[in-house]
C-alpha cells in the first residue's frame, strides 16, 4: 500500500512539548526490590536504560508514611536521577483522602475517628507542612533542583481511597487541600521552585467534571493540567464506550477534548498516565504494544498536549505482596516496558519489545521543554507527528502504521533543507529484545526534504537527525 505524510517544518502548532516520559517510582534502592534482585548489575542496567532513552521526567510515588530508612533509600534514587539529568515529578501523597487523614489523631477506621470539616482542614494543614518540609529538605538541603514538578495526588476524585469529610463533596475537599499546599509553599519560599500538576484523574467520558472544576476553581493554583487516559479491552466501568481508545483516532479525540477544556487558561496539559488496561498482560508482553504506544504518542503530540507518562516505564516491586487482576503479582506491577529482576517470569532481566519504542520516542522526539510541534498531514493507513527543538535546526518525524499490511510512505518535509536523516525502525515481526541492547539500531539513512520509508505491518519509525 502506498500513502503519504506531509509536514511544514516552519509551521508550529504547539510549543513547550516536554516529551514521552514515564511513571518510574523511586523504588530502586528499597528493601523489597533489593530482596528480589534489583541490586548491583541489575540496578545499574536499569539506570543505563534511563540514560540511553534520555528520560526527561520521572513521576514517582512519595507518601507521608516514608520512614527514615526509606527516605535515605529514596534519596539514593534521587541522587541517580540528578546525575542522569532526569527531572522529577514528585507525588504530594498518592491517595486522597487517605493520605490526608494520615495526619488525624485516629485512623479513619477507628470508632473515635471524626470526619468533620474542621478535622479535615487540620489534617490538610499538617499535610501541607509535611510536603513543604519534604521539598525544603530535598531541594534546599539536598540540592535536588531537578525536582521541578509536584503532583497533587493520584486520581483524587475517581474513587474513595479514604472518606470524604462531612458537608463537602470530593472536588471541594480536593480544592481545600490543594490550596493549602499552594499557600504553604508560598510561606516556605518554595512555590516558584515547583510546578503543581492536577487533577490527575481518570477521564471516563464527556460527563467527567474533574478537569472543568479545576479550571474554574483552581486555575490560580495548578500550573499544569493533567489527566489519565487508558484503552480498555472491555467496557468495564467506562461510562462512554466512545472513550475506549481503539487507536490513533480514539486517542486524538480524547486529547482534543481535554485540550478544549483548558485551552483558554493558556497552561500546559499532560497525560500523566496512559496504557492498556483490563486483562492486558499478554498484549503488553507482545511486540504489538510498541505500535500501540506510537499511535498514542502521535495523538498526544498532535492534540496539543505537552507531555505524557506511560504507566509504567519498568515493572516495579511495590511495598507488600498484592496480587490482583490489575497485573499485580506478589507486589510486582507488570505494566512496564522492561521486566523486574527476580520476578517469576522467563528472562526477568530483559526488556519487553515495547521498550525499543518508548526509548526511541523519549530520546528523539523531544529535547525538553523547548520543543516545538510542527504541522503535519497523514495519508490513509498511517499516523504521525513532527517535532523540532525551538532553537535548533534538528527534526524528528514519528510514523506509525494503522494496519497489518506493509505501507510505503512518501514523506515531504516543506521548509526543510537538503540533509541526511536516520531511520530507526520498530518492526514488530523482527524485534529481538536483549537485556543489554539499549536502543533501536539505525535501519537506513534517507535524504530530506523528500524521501520514502517502508513501514512493516503494525510497525513504526522515527526519522531524525537528532544525535
Amino acid at each position: 500500500m502506498n500513502t503519504f505524510f506531509k509536514t511544514d517544518c516552519k509551521q508550529s502548532i504547539n510549543t513547550g512539548y516536554v516529551g514521552s516520559c514515564g511513571v518510574y517510582h523511586g523504588f530502586s534502592f528499597m528493601p523489597e526490590p533489593e530482596a528480589m534482585g534489583l541490586t548491583g548489575e541489575t540496578r545499574e542496567r536499569e539506570f543505563r536504560r534511563v540514560e540511553a532513552m534520555k528520560l526527561k521526567v520521572a513521576r514517582t510515588w512519595f507518601r507521608p508514611d516514608y520512614n527514615q530508612d526509606m527516605m535515605k533509600r529514596f534519596c539514593l534514587w534521587l541522587d541517580k536521577m540528578k546525575e542522569l539529568n532526569v527531572k522529577v515529578a514528585l507525588q504530594a501523597g498518592w491517595w486522597f483522602t487517605k493520605d490526608v487523614w494520615f495526619f488525624a489523631h485516629e485512623n479513619y477506621d477507628n470508632e473515635e475517628f471524626t470526619r468533620d470539616r474542621a478535622n479535615f482542614e487540620r489534617c490538610c494543614d499538617k499535610f501541607s507542612i509535611w510536603i513543604a518540609k519534604a521539598l525544603e529538605y530535598f531541594i534546599i538541603v539536598k540540592e535536588y533542583t531537578n525536582i521541578e514538578y509536584l503532583v497533587l495526588f493520584t486520581e483524587p476524585t475517581s474513587y474513595e481511597a479514604g472518606p470524604v469529610p462531612d458537608g463537602l463533596d470530593d472536588l471541594s475537599a480536593y480544592e481545600i487541600c490543594c490550596r493549602k499546599i499552594h499557600e504553604r509553599l508560598i510561606e516556605y519560599g518554595l512555590r516558584d521552585r515547583v510546578k503543581l500538576m492536577g487533577p490527575n484523574g481518570v477521564f471516563t467520558s464527556h460527563e467527567d467534571k474533574q478537569l472543568a472544576y479545576c479550571v474554574e476553581h483552581l486555575n490560580d493554583v495548578i500550573d499544569i493540567y493533567t489527566y489519565h487516559t487508558y484503552a480498555w479491552l472491555d467496557n468495564g466501568w467506562m461510562k462512554n464506550p466512545d472513550f475506549i481508545m481503539t487507536g490513533y483516532d480514539g486517542w486524538k479525540k480524547h486529547a482534543d477534548f481535554i485540550y478544549s477544556l483548558e485551552q483558554a487558561t493558556g497552561k500546559p496539559v499532560w497525560i500523566d498516565e496512559y496504557g492498556l488496561s483490563g486483562q492486558a498482560d499478554a498484549f503488553r508482553d507482545s511486540s504489538w504494544y510498541g505500535n500501540f504506544i506510537a499511535q498514542a504518542n502521535a495523538a498526544f503530540i498532535n492534540g496539543h498536549l505537552n507531555g505524557s507518562f506511560i504507566w509504567l516505564l519498568f515493572d516495579q516491586k511495590y511495598f507488600g505482596d498484592t496480587t490482583n487482576n490489575d497485573s499485580f503479582y506478589h507486589g510486582v506491577h507488570r505494566w512496564g516496558t522492561a521486566y523486574m529482576p527476580g520476578d517469576d517470569v522467563p528472562d526477568p532481566e530483559n526488556v519487553r519489545p515495547s521498550w525499543y519504542m518508548i526509548s526511541a520516542l523519549s530520546r528523539y522526539m523531544s529535547s525538553g521543554e523547548d520543543t516545538v510541534v510542527c504541522a503535519s498531514e497523514a495519508g490513509e493507513g498511517i499516523c504521525g507527528a513532527v517535532t523540532r527543538p525551538e532553537n535548533g535546526e534538528k527534526i524528528s518525524i514519528l510514523l506509525a502504521s494503522l494496519g497489518e499490511g506493509e505501507v510505503e510512505v512518501d514523506v515531504d518535509c516543506a521548509g526543510l533543507d537538503d540533509r541526511t536523516l536516520t531511520v530507526y525502525l520498530y518492526d514488530p515481526l523482527h524485534i529481538d529484545p536483549q537485556k543489554d541492547k539499549l536502543l533501536l539500531p539505525p535501519a537506513e539513512t534517507v535524504r530530506a526534504p523528500r524521501f520514502t520509508v517502508k513501514l512493516p505491518p503494525c510497525g513504526a519509525a522515527i526519522i531524525t537527525d537528532m544525535p
